[in-house]
Parts: structure tokens; C-alpha cells; sequence
């Protein structure tokens, strides 16, 4: 059984006259408290610059009582937060009731040093991204200009291995319970303890996980950051997923595969999933046909007209998708054009019996 490592208080707002259900209320409550085992534990580490971590609160109507939640999150700029994706569930059935009526209050993030609430208008969960991996994550976008310091991403997969080999510059934060059982205080501890390969129930080992087996994560810290300082600065590596009931351990989701999904969402004004999925898909589709242009010149068979074609087509869809992912508005790219071009030279070549005789 997973745990989730956000946390729920019950509101007095809307009075309940049944002392069952408030009786029932609080049952389920403790029990929901109770399945999650980790906590942000160990050294407090304070003189960090934390002004990008950010409290996420929402609230979720249950029969006559709205219970508070809490996760935390990252700002990342351009009005974008990356959280976890089970918060995501809660945020929405927050935005859904708020949306019809039944609930006055909506989602928020506060930031250190301030009091504005900045209010989610938009959700973006990792599982509608089309990517491969699938992962703890969401990117939420909020209604007004944030005034905090937004959190640097890696610039690659591999800069980001690299920050995470140097643990004693790495930490992890969150609103969560602390050493003392105290609630909703940012907390920061330096990493202790850190698997990089990590092995789930079913005995697969994740690169795209990180598991703390020390300073854990508890209530409120689900979607908090683990970042690593590097000479060209505090960068995100990754953030806060969970823990398995009954284990004092917790699981980090690195950005390894997410790093264009969350550039993209970050950076345009005006998202689209749609558009990500098809870049992505070109994308694919471009290291797919690269792959059959190497088999094929190993055997003798791509002709060298055919082969000046594939390279234009994989230089135009790289210009194109790094036009898409990293300059926003800026792109009027024709990918269908060119995804339709590509599946010609696939289909003209005969590429899937080549590379998979």
C-alpha cells in the first residue's frame, strides 16, 4: 500500500448535528493519518534561500465537513508550480466543488515571506503528458504574478546525476511534521541516507527515483523539493512522492524524463497538451528513424538520397521541438507536416523489418 504524504485538519466551518458522523468523521481521519509513515526528519538545516518552496492548501468537502489539505510545492516562474501528482487529485475535486457552488473557498499556494494566495486556475498531472514514464507529478499555474525567486531546473539528465552524486550539498524541504510533531512549519534537512536505484513491491529497480531511507517525508510534504546547491547554483532535482505504510523510508521522483514536459508547461503563457504530446511524439519518432538509418547503412540498404532526406527531417524536427519547448509563443511550427514526411521515409524503407527482423 502506498501512502501519501499530504496532510487533512478539519474545518469548523460547516457544523455537522450528528454526533455519528462527526464520531465516523474523525475515525477515518485518524486512520488516514495513521497509513502514512514518514516524515522530513533529521538535521534542520536554516540559512537557505527558500523562497520557492510553497505551501499548496486546498480543501475537500467529506459528508457535513471540509477537511484542510496541505501539500508543497515549487515555483518554478511564469505563474508555475511542479507538486505531486496525488495532490493533484484533491486539488481538482477542490476546484470541481468550488466551480459548482458547493465549496466558497479554492486552491492556493503561499509563499515564505508573504501572505497573497495565489489561487490554481490550471492543472497539469504528468499522466496526461504522453510520456513514457509516468511519474508522481503535477504543474499547476496560478491566476496572478508570483512575487518569489523561482527554483533553477537542471539543464539536462545528466547535470542532474551529476548535482545528486554530491549528497552533502543536496536537501529536501517541506510543511510537513517535523522532529518535534509540529505541523506547517517549512522544514529543510540535509540528505542522509540517498538509494539512487530503488526497488519497488514487485522487485523493479527506478532510475527515476530517489529513496531516503533517513530524513523522510511525513504529512504536508508531499510535492516538496529535493535540490542540490551547485557552482552554477541551487538547481531541482526532484520531488517529494511517498513512502509504503509500515517503512520509514520515502521516495523522491527525479525530473530525469520530465525536464521538456515542465519547460514547456512552464514557459508558455498559454499550454497545450495536445501540442506537447505531438512534439513528443515527433520526438520519438525522430530517435526511431535515426535508429533505422544507422541499422540500415550497417546492412548496406539506405541510398544516399534517402539519407540526406532522413537527416534533414531529424535536424527540422529538433530545431522545431527545441523552438516548441524552450521559446513558447514564439514557435508556428508544422509538425504534422513533418510527422507525416517521417512515417513516408519509415514506411518507404521498410524500417520496422530492419530493426526488428
Amino acid at each position: 500500500m502506498i501512502a501519501v504524504a499530504h496532510h487533512f485538519l478539519l474545518s469548523p466551518e460547516i457544523p455537522d448535528s450528528s454526533d455519528k458522523s462527526v464520531m465516523k468523521t474523525l475515525i477515518l481521519l485518524t486512520l488516514f493519518l495513521s497509513s502514512s509513515a514518514f516524515a522530513i526528519k533529521g538535521e534542520t538545516i536554516d540559512g537557505h534561500d527558500l523562497s520557492s518552496t510553497c505551501k499548496l492548501t486546498f480543501y475537500v468537502k467529506q459528508e457535513a465537513k471540509v477537511l484542510v489539505g496541505t501539500c508543497t510545492g515549487s515555483f518554478l516562474g511564469n505563474k508555475t508550480f511542479i507538486t505531486a501528482e496525488h495532490c493533484f487529485e484533491d486539488v481538482m475535486k477542490n476546484q470541481e466543488l468550488n466551480h459548482k457552488k458547493e465549496m466558497t473557498q479554492t486552491s492556493f499556494f503561499t509563499c515564505p515571506g508573504s501572505d497573497k494566495r495565489y489561487e490554481v486556475t490550471d492543472l497539469f498531472p504528468m499522466k496526461n503528458s504522453g510520456l513514457d514514464e509516468l511519474q508522481d507529478m503535477a504543474l499547476m499555474k496560478v491566476k496572478t504574478e508570483v512575487a518569489a525567486k523561482p527554483i533553477s531546473l537542471p539543464k539536462s539528465e545528466t547535470a542532474l546525476e551529476e548535482a545528486l552524486k554530491n549528497k552533502e550539498s543536496c536537501y529536501i524541504s517541506g510543511y510537513g511534521l517535523d522532529n518535534q510533531e509540529k505541523y506547517g512549519v517549512l522544514k529543510t534537512a540535509r540528505l542522509a541516507e540517498v538509494d539512487n536505484h530503488p526497488l519497488d513491491i514487485f522487485g523493479y529497480g527506478s532510475s527515476h527515483r530517489v529513496r531516503l531511507s533517513q530524513n523522510y517525508a511525513d504529512h504536508g510534504d508531499s510535492g516538496g523539493p529535493l535540490y542540490c546547491e551547485t557552482p552554477a547554483g541551487t538547481i531541482l532535482i526532484g520531488v517529494v512522492h511517498g513512502g509504503v505504510k509500515g517503512v520509514k523510508f520515502s521516495d523522491i521522483e527525479k525530473l530525469s524524463t520530465s525536464l521538456d514536459w515542465i519547460n514547456f508547461h512552464r514557459d508558455h503563457v498559454v499550454t497545450n497538451e495536445d501540442l506537447f504530446k505531438l512534439v513528443n511524439r515527433a520526438s520519438s519518432m525522430c530517435k526511431s528513424l535515426q535508429e533505422c538509418s544507422e541499422a540500415l547503412k550497417k546492412i548496406n540498404q539506405l541510398t544516399a538520397d534517402t539519407d540526406k532526406i532522413m537527416v534533414e527531417l531529424l535536424k527540422q524536427t529538433n530545431d522545431q521541438r527545441t523552438e516548441i519547448i524552450y521559446h513558447g509563443e514564439k514557435s508556428d511550427v508544422k509538425l504534422k507536416d513533418l510527422w507525416n514526411e517521417m512515417i513516408k521515409q519509415w514506411e518507404k524503407n521498410d524500417c520496422f523489418n530492419k530493426l526488428y527482423p
